[in-house]
């Protein structure tokens, strides 16, 4: 009873708060102040949820707050770095520092945390421009290039030049199992039985490039391509087009997904078509919302790169402003002019309830829709709609019981849910309680 009573306070509340509640992030400016300018890249340390941020003279360490970077050269005069372009940057297990650059100059590497820094000399580097870096599970580094991947088992002592894949590297990633996986202008390349082997992967329709990789916590790899986006569950055998799930979202119809990055709670975060907009999927990537604000000052900051850390903050970089701080930012709605002319959401009656609710909604056009539910962690409990609907409004009953609509992942338990309607580029989303 004492449970039941607190729901019906808890939503009292909630409706009287706002029409809806829609989660959000703000980018901030961090004001990066250095002798190299504007950032190049930026890279986060997950082991240390350190931000750091490239520049064309040096590297630079956030400290969490606005304007207060260090720059990890302790060299009086700077002169190691000061006339690096940090293309990109990478600490491997051992601590190990190390900093690709541009074709114009030498790639760098740091023992110490990057108070010192010496010149990688060594021939594979001459005149390479250095677009990615990470770690195999048995400690070895894998640097891409513009002619193929060089490695180092050694900590940058020596280095070599893997043999089978000669073309112009993306973007490298290793999976939990220990593959490889290299993303080139037409498409992927794995590793097989050694970093000697390499075999192109078969992906559905023509072979685009691919410009980054993640996985999940289950294992599932996404692969951000031009024109696609791809995923695997099964290690990288098979792979799938996510292009359906962008239509009616807001999303380019044929999206180039230039970063990836995936939160310790599988809510993935991409970049759109080079510059362009940063989406979230909550639901396994069925769906995207837009989800990034700016102040007025930063319209359009041109999106390259998203990361996020250890606890999930998420970190950026736009070539317009530089390294930039992104913080969630739940916004309660009121004005009802926000809402695209012709399309709403009602909210769903009775609520609280049990065992059924009645949930409606308009439409401008006739529109593809979705009506999902989700659990208060973002989880998906149930699809109510997933089909072509004509223009007008729509009620859809959400049943509980053994009969009439199910729900997906088990029991139904007390407590507060979310349910999400999307159609033609409209998403909203409100709140209701079930109560047993």
């Amino acid at each position: 009873m004492k449970q039941k009573i607190f729901l019906i306070i808890l939503f009292i509340i909630s409706i009287n708060l706002c029409c809806y509640s829609q989660v959000l992030y703000q980018a901030y400016l961090t004001d990066l102040k250095c002798t190299g300018g504007m950032p190049t890249s930026i890279y986060v340390d997950k082991r240390t949820d350190t931000f750091y941020a490239g520049c064309w003279g040096g590297i630079w360490k956030y400290n969490g707050s606005p304007g207060n970077w260090t720059e990890v050269d302790s060299d009086p005069d700077h002169s190691i770095l000061a006339n690096a372009k940090i293309m990109v940057m990478f600490i491997d297990s051992k601590g190990v520092i190390y900093a690709g650059c541009d074709d114009r100059t030498q790639s760098y590497i740091s023992y110490d945390g990057g108070k010192k820094w010496e010149q990688i000399n060594d021939y594979n580097f001459t005149s390479q421009r250095i677009y990615c870096i990470t770690e195999g599970i048995d400690g070895s580094v894998y640097i891409g290039t513009g002619t193929g991947i060089i490695k180092t088992s050694d900590n940058g002592v020596t280095w070599k030049k893997l043999k089978g894949i000669s073309v112009s590297i993306n973007c490298l990633f290793v999976n939990s199992t220990g593959k490889i996986f290299a993303g080139v202008g037409n498409g992927i390349f794995c590793t097989t039985i050694s970093d000697s082997t390499w075999t192109q992967v078969s992906l559905p329709g023509l072979y685009r490039a691919v410009f980054e990789m993640e996985s999940n916590s289950k294992g599932r790899i996404y692969a951000g391509a031009n024109g696609d986006m791809y995923t695997s569950d099964n290690d990288g055998s098979t792979w799938y087009s996510l292009k359906p799930s962008f239509v009616n979202t807001g999303y380019p119809n044929n999206p180039v997904v230039s970063s990836i990055t995936v939160l310790n709670n599988d809510i993935v975060f991409i970049v759109a078509n080079f510059g362009g907009g940063a989406y979230r999927s909550i639901d396994n990537v069925q769906s995207w919302e837009r989800v990034i604000n700016y102040p007025q000052e930063l319209n359009n900051p041109n999106w390259q790169t998203i990361r996020c850390d250890s606890k999930n903050n998420l970190y950026g970089f736009a070539t317009r402003y530089g390294a930039m701080k992104i913080e969630e930012n739940t916004t309660d709605v009121f004005d009802r002019e926000e809402i695209i002319a012709g399309y709403d959401l009602q909210q769903n009656y009775p609520n609280p309830f049990n065992p059924s609710t009645v949930i409606s909604y308009q439409l401008a056009v006739g529109s593809q829709v979705q009506l999902k539910v989700y659990d208060i962690l973002g989880r998906e409990v149930a699809t109510l709609v997933d089909e072509y609907k004509q223009a007008g409004t729509h009620n859809c009953e959400w049943r509980t019981l053994s009969t009439g609509r199910q729900v997906e992942n088990g029991e139904l338990t007390s407590g507060i849910y979310f349910y999400r309607l999307s159609a033609s580029g409209f998403v909203q989303t409100k709140k209701m309680v079930y109560m047993k």
